[in-house]
């Protein structure tokens, strides 16, 4: 049925909808299997950012205050876990999708470089580049390129001065950091992909136990309790 708009435009009109109803329940939206992994990834993405940019900070503070009881030069970089734990992220983003990104994730390179920017400025710190075709951060021509010991040894160098630099800011242990899984994971992944003997493996596997270890003899029983990864431990 329609009626004329107006009596004066009787050309215009105005049709009457006409309501059907049904017993079949409106389509459910589809569900999103990847929508855990999608919001894992956020999470570990704004960690992995704050967590690297608070080493940048807080290795800046310390080496501020040790300047006039030390004449060297401190040593100033981006930890180890940064590059990597962002390349995992990437990794477990095209698990979702080669196409998908997560926009936190995406956003962790200018915020890192922000960071070294305002606490250096230019030139400092060498700052890693990203593939454009990846994505990945690479700080060499690939980014596998260091051996297999120099990044663990790298690793546990990063994680003591993590630790040391919290302590001596904060005044007190600091939390895990969750960068921590995504270097295990990394590490667990290049010794399969070399195929690694067994216990090379097992050492990866039960890396927290090892960090423990090293970083309770550097500081002491005191301040990082033989148990410390396993009491504070991390999704």
């Amino acid at each position: 049925m329609v009626l004329p708009a107006t009596e004066t435009d009787p050309e215009m009109y105005l049709s009457f909808p006409s309501f059907t109803f049904s017993l079949v329940p409106p389509a459910e939206q589809p569900i999103d299997s990847f929508a855990e992994l999608k919001t894992s990834i956020r999470r570990a993405a704004h960690n992995l950012r704050d967590e690297t940019v608070r080493f940048i900070e807080q290795n800046l503070e310390v080496a501020q205050r040790q300047v006039t009881e030390s004449p060297r030069d401190p040593e100033y970089r981006l930890p180890c876990f940064y590059t990597k734990g962002y390349i995992v992220l990437r990794r477990l983003c095209r698990v979702i999708s080669p196409e998908y990104k997560c926009p936190i994730l995406e956003f962790v390179p200018n915020a890192v470089q922000m960071a070294v920017l305002s606490e250096h400025g230019v030139g400092v710190i060498q700052m890693p580049r990203v593939i454009v075709e990846s994505g990945m951060l690479v700080e060499g021509d690939t980014e596998d390129k260091e051996s297999l010991q120099n990044l663990v040894d790298a690793f546990f160098k990063d994680m003591e001065e993590y630790f040391y630099n919290y302590m001596s800011v904060c005044g007190t242990c600091p939390p895990i950091p969750q960068s921590f899984n995504l270097m295990k994971i990394y590490l667990k992944k290049r010794a399969t992909n070399e195929r690694r003997c067994d216990t090379t493996k097992r050492f990866f596997k039960e890396l927290d136990v090892h960090m423990n270890i090293y970083l309770t003899g550097v500081f002491g029983e005191e301040h990082v309790p033989v148990d410390y990864f396993k009491t504070h431990a991390i999704d």
